[in-house]
């Protein structure tokens, strides 16, 4: 059944608890909380900007990257590079 996702708005095709399957799953990888699924977790750019903001604020790159959800330092610093090169543009 095609409809709109009680979680999140979005269009789709409906299979249980009014939800879409991405929500349906996010819910039961949880561990079926009571409160309904799990935020869905933010796209590369979305955290990539997330990340700059908190940046701006003075926060050091390792922390910023923690709170964004980033959790290697690896990551981290690639994530400093492209900050850097969105900056000089």
């Amino acid at each position: 059944m095609n409809g709109i996702c009680a979680c999140c708005d979005t269009p789709g095709r409906i299979i249980a608890h009014g939800w879409r399957w991405a929500c349906y799953s996010r819910w039961t990888r949880a561990g079926r909380p009571a409160d309904g699924p799990p935020p869905a977790r933010l796209t590369k750019a979305e955290r990539l900007a997330e990340y700059a903001w908190i940046r701006a604020a003075g926060v050091e790159p390792i922390e910023a990257g923690r709170r964004v959800g980033l959790q290697h330092e690896r990551t981290i610093r690639h994530y400093e590079t492209l900050r850097k090169a969105g900056s000089k543009t």
